[in-house]
C-alpha cells in the first residue's frame, strides 16, 4: 500500500524460487500446488483488480517513474569496497552507524564520537563501517553458513510439511543475505527464531517416526491375525 518495491521483490523471488525448487525436487507435489493455488490465485487478483485498483496504480506509478532500483542494488554491493577506503583494515566499531546512536548520546551525555565522513543507508555499507574488512566478512560468513545449514536440513528431511517449514527459512534468508538484520529488530527477532527453530525438525521427524513405529508394533501386537498375538 505505500509502494514499497522492496516487499514486492520479495514475494516474488520467495515465490518463484519455491515453486522452482519444488518442481525439481518433488515435481508431483508441485504439479499438485500449482492445481490448489491457481483457483484462489485468480481470485484474488480479480478482486484486487477491481477493489485496489489506486493501490495497483500508485505503486506501478513509483516502480516506471523511479529508475533508482538497479542503482541503489549495484551501489549497495559496491559499499564495502567503496568505504574499506575510510578505515582500510579497521572500523569506526559496532553500532556506531545505527539509528538510536545520536539519541543515545544525548540521553545518556556522552561525546561525539569520531565522525563518519559518508553517507550510508544499506546494511551491508553499515556493516563494513562499523566493523572492518575482517569484521565483515566474518558477519556474512556466518550467515552464509547458517544457510548452508538450512539447506542441508531441507535435504535430510522427509516429512512433507517439515521440509517446507526448512524451505521456507531457507529461502527467507538467501533473499534477504544483504536486507536489514541488524538494524531491523523486528525482523531480527524473526531470522533468529526461525532459524534456530528449523534445526529442532531433524529431531521432530524422528520424534513422529519413533511414535509412528510404536503405534504400528502395538497394532500388529493385539492383531487377532498374527501367531502370538493376544487375541489368538
Amino acid at each position: 500500500m505505500t509502494g514499497a518495491r522492496g516487499l514486492v521483490i520479495f514475494e516474488i523471488l520467495f515465490l518463484l524460487s519455491y515453486l522452482g525448487i519444488k518442481i525439481f525436487t518433488q515435481p508431483q507435489v508441485a504439479l499438485r500446488l500449482f492445481k490448489q493455488f491457481l483457483p484462489p490465485t485468480i481470485i484474488a487478483v480479480t478482486v484486487a483488480t477491481l477493489w485496489f485498483q489506486p493501490a495497483i496504480d500508485a505503486f506501478w506509478l513509483r516502480t516506471t517513474s523511479n529508475q533508482d532500483l538497479s542503482s541503489r542494488v549495484v551501489s549497495s554491493l559496491a559499499e564495502p569496497f567503496q568505504f574499506a577506503a575510510y578505515k582500510e583494515l579497521d572500523g569506526y566499531g559496532p553500532g556506531s552507524t545505527h539509528q538510536a546512536v545520536p539519541s543515545l548520546r544525548r540521553a545518556f551525555d556522552l561525546p561525539t564520537g569520531e565522525s563518519i565522513p559518508t553517507s550510508y543507508e544499506g546494511e551491508v555499507g553499515r556493516i563494513a563501517l562499523e566493523l572492518g574488512p575482517f569484521g565483515f566478512l566474518l558477519w556474512y560468513g556466518l550467515r552464509l553458513s547458517i544457510l548452508w545449514a538450512l539447506w542441508r536440513v531441507f535435504g535430510r528431511l522427509k516429512s512433507p510439511l517439515l521440509r517446507d517449514l526448512a524451505l521456507a527459512a531457507f529461502l527467507i534468508q538467501a533473499i534477504q543475505i544483504t536486507g536489514p538484520l541488524v538494524f531491523h529488530h523486528t525482523f531480527s527477532v524473526y531470522y533468529w527464531f526461525f532459524s534456530s527453530f528449523v534445526f529442532l525438525l531433524p529431531r521432530l521427524e524422528r520424534l513422529e517416526n519413533r511414535h509412528h513405529a510404536e503405534q504400528l508394533m502395538i497394532y500388529h501386537a493385539s492383531s487377532p491375525y498374527l501367531p502370538g498375538s493376544s487375541h489368538q
